[in-house]
């Protein structure tokens, strides 16, 4: 189960920094800016893929993890600059 949550992690993590690129061009979604939403689905990615630390059984799952954590950790900081601290 760990392995999959570190799997889906990794895959959410990319896809969200690409969504993150196609954002700035969208208008909000149910009252809210698309990129609150996406500091908070990331936060939520970025507990997934801590839990999936658990699930490493070889090299490769690690750089999976690793890869996750820097990601979303990345991500985060950008909208929390972008969100809180005026826009760029």
């Amino acid at each position: 189960m760990t392995k999959q949550i570190n799997i889906w992690s990794f895959i959410f993590s990319l896809c969200f920094v690409i969504l993150f690129f196609m954002m700035p061009g969208t208008e909000s979604i149910l009252g809210l800016h698309p990129l609150y939403l996406l500091f908070f689905i990331t936060i939520f990615t970025f507990i997934l893929s801590l839990i999936g630390f658990l699930g490493i059984q070889n090299w490769k799952g690690a750089v999976r993890s690793i890869v996750s954590v820097v990601l979303t950790l990345g991500l985060i900081a950008i909208l929390i600059f972008i969100l809180f601290f005026g826009s760029l």
